[in-house]
């Protein structure tokens, strides 16, 4: 069973190194912390956050889908109210890493699914959606914006030179760089599969 999670302004931590990674859930008034995953909230006034404790899955959900009913129905359920964020827990639990070919709109997405240890984090095939990530150590953050990744406080904010000459004289930046060192975007139909060994991959769908 997975226990969906929505949040409107956030940044997420999965850190292969906590100890608590049997799935125990925490909060406090920024943070939500399940396993080796930890959700921080960046704007004072979010809505509450509401997640199953007993759940060893969880699903994360930014943005929005398209032709709703159409998902639901090629998942074999009949109920209309289901939401955006419950449809990609249930799409995950049919087909896996493969969910993102099945799902149309502009979102970011990510599953952590603790039986089989991995984390799964994407957006959709046309990056309507922005997706940014950064490994610090043994840690992978990703978040909707880059000014979210810096206020972790995991990232120096040293300049990416090369990006911004090339802005400054009206070139293209680098497909996969951001103006920081160590922050990067995510290409468009591509995802993030990491695990519990520090293991992280770019996978395109």
């Amino acid at each position: 069973m997975i226990s969906p999670i929505q949040l409107p302004m956030w940044y997420a931590c999965f850190d292969s190194d906590v100890a608590a990674r049997r799935g125990d859930s925490s909060a406090t008034a920024n943070t939500l912390q399940h396993g080796p995953l930890m959700l921080g909230r960046m704007q004072v006034g979010c809505q509450t956050l509401a997640f199953g404790t007993e759940a060893a899955n969880f699903a994360i959900f930014d943005g929005y889908l398209f032709d709703k009913q159409a998902r639901i129905t090629e998942l074999g359920r009949s109920d209309e109210s289901l939401t955006e964020v419950e449809i990609v827990a249930l799409a995950y639990a049919r087909w896996g890493e493969d969910l993102f070919n099945h799902l149309d709109g502009g979102y970011l997405a990510a599953v952590w699914d603790a039986q089989r240890g991995r984390l799964i984090a994407g957006h959709d095939v046309f990056s309507r959606h922005p997706f940014f990530y950064g490994r610090a150590g043994r840690r992978l953050f990703f978040a909707p914006t880059v000014n979210a990744l810096l206020e972790s406080g995991a990232f120096p904010r040293i300049p990416n030179r090369l990006n911004l000459a090339l802005r400054v004289g009206g070139f293209f930046t680098l497909q996969d760089d951001t103006f920081f060192e160590s922050i990067h975007r995510l290409r468009h139909a591509h995802y993030l599969a990491a695990d519990l060994a520090g293991q992280c991959a770019i996978k395109e769908y």
